[in-house]
Formats: C-alpha cells, structure tokens, sequence
C-alpha cells in the first residue's frame, strides 16, 4: 500500500492457523492440536540512491501437549502414533511459545559498480513447556 507516492510503501500480514488436538489423551484432554497467530508489518522507504527496508514481525503459539510414546518394555503402551496416548497431567500439558523481531535493510549506491548493503535483525524466544518426556502416565502411577 502506498503511503507517499514513489517514496513509501508499508504491507501488513496476518494469519491464524488453529485445530484441536487429534490425538486423545485418556488422562485428560487432547495432543497435537495448534493455535498459532501471526502479525508482519513491512515499510519501505527509497530516496536518491538509498532504500530501507523495516520488517516487524510477531508469533505466538499455544498448543496443547505432544503425544511421546514410550519404547520402555513392560508398560503396555501402544506405539502406534494415532492411538490414544496416557500421559501424565492431562490437560496440563502445553506449549506457550511468543516469538517477535526486527530487520532493518539498508541499501546505498554510491554508483553503478558500487553499492553498500547493511543487514541487522533481532529476535526475541521465549517458550514454556510442560510435557510427559517418557510418554507413559504408568511410570509416575507406579512411583518411578
């Protein structure tokens, strides 16, 4: 989208992508499901012999649990990965995860055979898991 003629410009894009989990965990809730939104925000600015180019970008997810099968022998757990699972918390399984940064793109021609190009970016991760790594709620029933 224009904003001053031949000068600036600025594009913003969205998604959401959600579904529930597809795997149901007997000790409660749902596994792989996914909820994600996402926001980017592009201007662009070109002068004489300079562009800058300025990408905001946001991301948060928030799933529910992972469904780990175990490969412990005894447990009786199926390995198939679209049977139910039994993991330990139920619904307290998640993923929370926030991801945002920057880049600023900055181009100068000095003339035809001569051009600076500067490249700087930040990102920021922050994420919070809570998961059963062994992929079977028997092992914390029987007090291992």
């Amino acid at each position: 989208m224009p904003i001053v003629k031949d000068k600036m410009a600025n594009r913003f894009a969205f998604d959401y992508d959600a579904r529930d989990g597809f795997i149901k965990n007997l000790a409660g809730g749902r596994l792989n499901g996914k909820s994600a939104i996402a926001f980017r925000n592009s201007t662009a600015w070109w002068m004489d012999n300079t562009s800058i180019d300025l990408v905001l970008d946001y991301q948060h997810d928030s799933y529910p649990g992972t469904s780990f099968r175990t490969e412990f022998p005894g447990f009786n757990v199926s390995t198939d990965p679209n049977d139910p699972a039994n993991l330990d918390m139920g619904k307290g399984l998640f993923i929370h995860r926030n991801v945002d940064g920057g880049t600023l793109l900055i181009n100068h021609s000095f003339n035809s055979n001569l051009t600076l190009s500067s490249i700087t970016g930040v990102r920021a991760f922050n994420s919070d898991e809570k998961f059963d790594a062994d992929g079977t709620y028997e092992l914390s029933q029987k007090g291992y």
